[in-house]
């Protein structure tokens, strides 16, 4: 991403992690792509991207490559927000959706978060505060499970309805507005449910 070009995926290279050149000419990756990028290996060896338009955007939108270099549209997804438990009137945005394969399972698991509030420019804390990270599980990102979730920022449940793939019995949680999960163990750890 770039400050002109918000949302467009370009690659760049580094040899010592301070110092990065665009490569591909300053071109974009995709001219097709837009979201922060999350690209995902699936079991076939194959790369899966993930992206939408905007928040405003309905759809979740995959592409797949086998190089890297260059993506074929892969299909979309619109999630059913309509009944999201603890998260009564959901909105259908879709902000900054992220994809992770799951080697054991064999599936991937989609994240994006939602707020179930309109934003406000006199009081945009309302917003911020009602998102919720919600997630879907697909072997194909075809066909999906879900949605489930509702991990609001700055906290983590336990979840009795469903688990992630590698910790049975838990919701995946991330904070919508920070990026650091809350601890879960130690003297200072904050857990509810």
């Amino acid at each position: 991403m770039t400050k002109a070009r918000y949302g467009v995926l370009y690659y760049s290279v580094s040899e010592d992690g301070l110092h990065w050149r665009q490569v591909n000419g300053g071109r974009p990756v995709s001219e097709d792509y837009h979201g922060h990028a999350s690209i995902a290996r699936g079991a076939d060896g194959r790369y899966f991207l993930v992206g939408n338009k905007s928040d405003e955007d309905p759809y979740i939108r995959f592409w797949v490559s086998d190089d890297l270099i260059r993506w074929t549209p892969w299909g979309t997804y619109r999630p059913d927000l309509s009944n999201i438990p603890g998260h009564a009137g959901a909105l259908q945005r879709i902000g900054a959706p992220k994809l992770f394969f799951d080697r054991r399972s064999g599936k991937f698991l989609l994240t994006w978060h939602t707020p179930n509030v309109p934003g406000d420019p006199k009081d945009p804390e309302r917003y911020w505060a009602s998102q919720r990270t919600l997630y879907v599980q697909s072997r194909d990102l075809k066909t999906f499970e879900g949605p489930r979730g509702g991990c609001s920022a700055g906290t983590w449940r336990r979840s009795t309805r469903s688990s992630s793939p590698t910790m049975p019995g838990r919701a995946i949680a991330r904070s919508s507005r920070t990026s650091a999960i809350p601890r879960t163990t130690g003297p200072r750890a904050r857990r509810s449910g």
